[in-house]
């Protein structure tokens, strides 16, 4: 068995990734819409995992992952190697996505299980009122409850989550194709749509085995150098890809869906992620590795295929390249902030594309606990600004599903109760502290990285003399960035994140009867608000 040295930037043999972002000009503001009869209207089919970094498909060179579909449309259509979440943690990823906006510009919709800040809408809401039938399945945004501050539209759109299938244990038992039917019968005749497919997987927690259960060879899986190489986090790693192949195979049997249906030639599919992989060290941190996505956008009619792309690209781009192509007018009183990249997708070029594209930002507030970040990165350099104070703890989240350790005040106290950190770490490694610490441990207030030579980030320049001017360069791009874009940590506002009001679960154990009278409750609601709006779009046929 042998541990993964690969370099991050290296994606099979066609490109190496140059590890730029975007500094961005004004919103782009488009013309009106079409009639939705109109037969050449664009329609899309948005499909996002649940937890899953770049690195994790074969197309990116992983020997052990089995994602035949995104790797076909990755190498026929248009695929993105340099494309980042703006937050590292579910409901804020989502939220910038389908916003188009930073994370850390949404308020409580930048947190877990928080609201969603009704007056900036989705992109979803925008093509729905310019005449579209939009829907999804699975998550779209969240967790969260999208309507606690009277919000009356989903941010996903219409919800179509009632359709169950029998499923292997901890698999999400939503039958993802069949709600998707049912959103395809919905809409009306002509009509285009745009569709959210919020894959559950590859989320924890896993079945543990079931990786070995379904053929995945243990020596033929390559440990990302920010895990320990121990037999337990390759078993753990092997569910992992169980469960990424799980959602690759509904992509395939949705566009087989759309090709019967007589769509298919008129969608244009996008495959990515929501944050990175859910493991310690990855997901709810702001390294490379926590927030570069797979990222495809597959449309043959009008997008030249065969091509990698570099340019850096947030998941929050999506929103506005969306309504570019669709020709669909963004709020002129809540414009997205982040850019479209309909340029690169209609060019015939690869490589580096867009000259603008100059850097990249992502962050995170919390995942659960505190932890406040911003990071930037430019060409092969990674700057880290950490707002904690000195000495805390960051959240121990996804490392193996660590139920143990979530009561735990420091790792020494994990290893003392030989809490289970993925796949046992500490007692199969119990020399290896320094994962943990990495996951775990406090930051120093300022991170730099060589991603060249150093791509998971063990070895932080930022006290180093030799890179004072890279790090002076990094340190007010990204301040002065922040404070274009409003980040109430830069431009003297109150800064409430830790305090936006949380609804439901509390914690991981939350399993009264008032948390599931609770739960029972907004699912009543969802589904009554679904019949709502499938009738109210029926009306809009017949006038």
């Amino acid at each position: 068995m042998k541990s993964v040295s690969r370099n991050l930037f290296s994606v099979g043999d066609k490109t190496k990734c140059l590890m730029a972002g975007a500094m961005l000009a004004g919103p782009m503001v488009l013309g009106q819409a079409k009639a939705y009869a109109a037969s050449d209207q664009l329609n899309f089919l948005i499909c996002v995992s649940d937890d899953q970094s770049m690195i994790s498909t074969g197309f990116a060179g992983d020997p052990a992952a089995r994602t035949p579909v995104y790797d076909k449309l990755a190498r026929e259509g248009v695929a993105f190697t340099n494309a980042h979440c703006s937050a590292s943690s579910c409901a804020p990823s989502r939220a910038a996505l389908l916003t188009g906006r930073n994370f850390y510009e949404l308020r409580e919709g930048a947190i877990l299980f928080s609201s969603f800040p009704k007056e900036i809408p989705t992109f979803q809401k925008l093509l729905w009122d310019a005449g579209y039938y939009t829907g999804y399945t699975g998550k779209a945004w969240g967790p969260g409850r999208f309507n606690a501050k009277g919000g009356t539209f989903d941010p996903g759109g219409v919800v179509y989550n009632h359709k169950k299938l029998d499923a292997p244990k901890f698999v999400e038992r939503n039958d993802y194709v069949a709600n998707f039917k049912d959103f395809l019968k919905d809409k009306n005749d002509g009509q285009p749509f745009s569709f959210f497919f919020g894959c559950i997987e590859p989320h924890r927690p896993y079945k543990p085995g079931i990786g070995l259960e379904n053929g995945y060879d243990l020596d033929k899986i390559e440990v990302p150098g920010f895990l320990p190489d121990t037999p337990g986090v390759r078993s753990d790693m092997a569910d992992y890809y169980y469960e990424i192949e799980w959602f690759d195979a509904k992509i395939g049997e949705m566009i087989e869906v759309l090709r019967e249906a007589g769509e298919l030639e008129n969608t244009v599919i996008i495959i990515t992620g929501d944050n990175g992989m859910p493991f310690a060290g990855a997901k709810s941190q702001c390294y490379d590795v926590s927030t570069r996505e797979p990222f495809v956008v597959y449309y043959p009619a009008k997008f030249k295929g065969g091509r990698v792309i570099e340019d850096p690209i947030s998941l929050a781009d999506i929103a506005p390249t969306i309504l570019e192509l669709a020709e669909v007018e963004q709020s002129k009183e809540q414009p997205m902030t982040r850019q479209s990249f309909a340029n690169i997708l209609l060019s015939d070029e690869e490589g580096k594309v867009d000259p603008t594209r100059e850097f990249v930002v992502t962050g995170l507030e919390k995942h659960n606990k505190p932890f406040p970040i911003r990071s930037i990165t430019q060409g092969k350099y990674h700057y880290i600004r950490n707002y904690a104070e000195p000495g805390t703890y960051r959240f121990p989240v996804e490392g193996g599903y660590i139920w143990a350790m979530k009561k735990a005040d420091s790792p020494e106290q994990v290893q003392d109760k030989k809490a289970d950190v993925y796949g046992g770490m500490m007692r199969e490694h119990p020399t290896e502290k320094k994962y943990v610490y990495h996951a775990w441990g406090p930051r120093p207030a300022e991170e730099l990285y060589d991603l060249e030579a150093d791509p998971w980030e063990w070895n932080n320049l930022a006290d180093d003399p030799e890179y004072a001017s890279i790090k002076q360069e990094l340190s007010g791009k990204l301040t002065g960035y922040l404070v274009k874009t409003n980040d109430p940590r830069h431009t003297g506002g109150t800064i409430e994140f830790a305090s936006y009001q949380r609804y439901g679960r509390k914690d991981f154990e939350d399993v009264s009867a008032e948390n599931k009278a609770l739960s029972k409750k907004w699912y009543e609601e969802a589904h009554a608000l679904r019949r709502k709006l499938v009738a109210e779009n029926k009306a809009r046929a017949k006038k």
